[in-house]
């Protein structure tokens, strides 16, 4: 419309990436003069005005982007894909493009990025196979990540440079995954567990574990995690004993602080479960159960039940030797 105003003989001076701006602007209201020229946006794509769009970035038909976004040069938005409010993606990022699944046919599949994320330089985030693959709020993607089809990432995650996620894994709230790891398909990581660099992780990991390896073992609680989330003294005993006495092979024998659970023991992993789930009903009957060593000191602050983190951990699928 706004070209058919222009005279005649400007027409042909007119270059291929004026003229798609141009279009835009008339398009979609929803688009602002932060969007830099050489960038390529659908006119069909939601963009706040708030937002910045780095240049030679490309935002494909079916994209939303939330507020405060920046967008820096060269990334590339495409399918149905939602950016939360005040993310910051870098260069070279590629969001929401097909499945690499075989059985992936071209079906209108979704990606989902919760509010402030960082998604770093040659971050790619594929688009699910038949569902959607989302990423919560505050989840940093460092340098080179890669996020498979159909993967759910919690919130406040760090996914470090070169890690990559197979399909359909599952990452809980708060994990850590170090850099050059690979985590096999549909594998699910437990809340606030701590993968360590290099490791390649093929069976599910507990909440609140540490594992490192190829293949991964368990090697312990993570205790920085735990002691940043302000996790209870108690209560950090009690899990660290349960680990020790549901993964006899996997675990050290233990401290005074935490030593293994004097439980009866079972030679499965079903059975040990059983035993210490009746362990915490007994716990909790008379009020939490206290250390397990004399000498420990308990914090004022504690919780009189330090069966909490036992508890999640138990809600966990545990079924797996680690």
């Amino acid at each position: 419309m706004l070209m058919l105003l222009l005279p005649p003989r400007m027409l042909p001076r007119i270059s291929h990436h004026t003229a798609t701006n141009l279009r835009r602007s008339i398009s979609s209201t929803s688009l602002s003069s932060s969007i830099h020229p050489t960038a390529i946006v659908h006119p069909s794509a939601s963009i706040h005005p708030t937002a910045h769009v780095g240049p030679f970035s490309i935002i494909g038909k079916n994209v939303s982007i939330g507020d405060k976004c920046n967008l820096h040069s060269h990334v590339v938005i495409k399918g149905h894909t939602t950016i939360g409010s005040r993310c910051n993606i870098f260069h070279h990022a590629v969001i929401g493009t097909e499945s690499q699944d075989k059985k992936y046919t071209g079906q209108p599949t979704h990606t989902s990025i919760g509010a402030d994320c960082t998604v770093r330089e040659f971050v790619t985030i594929n688009r699910g196979t038949f569902g959607a693959t989302s990423v919560g709020r505050n989840v940093h993607l460092l340098t080179s990540a890669h996020v498979g089809h159909d993967c759910t990432v919690g919130d406040d995650v760090v996914v470090s440079n070169g890690t990559c996620l197979a399909g359909h894994v599952s990452v809980g709230n708060g994990v850590i995954l170090g850099g050059m790891c690979g985590v096999k398909q549909r594998v699910r990581i437990g809340s606030l567990a701590m993968i360590g660099g290099g490791s390649f992780v093929d069976n599910n990991v507990v909440p609140f574990g540490l594992v490192v390896g190829n293949r991964a073992t368990l090697r312990g609680v993570n205790l920085i995690g735990l002691r940043r989330a302000k996790a209870p003294r108690r209560e950090i005993q009690f899990l660290l004993s349960s680990q020790r006495y549901l993964y006899p092979s996997g675990a050290p024998e233990g401290s005074s602080f935490a030593p293994r659970l004097d439980l009866p023991f079972h030679v499965t992993l079903h059975d040990r479960v059983a035993e210490l789930k009746r362990e915490v009903e007994r716990r909790q009957q008379r009020g939490g159960g206290g250390g397990d060593s004399k000498e420990e000191e308990v914090d004022e602050n504690d919780d009189d039940d330090d069966t909490t983190l036992v508890v999640k951990m138990l809600d966990f699928d545990l079924f797996v030797d680690l």
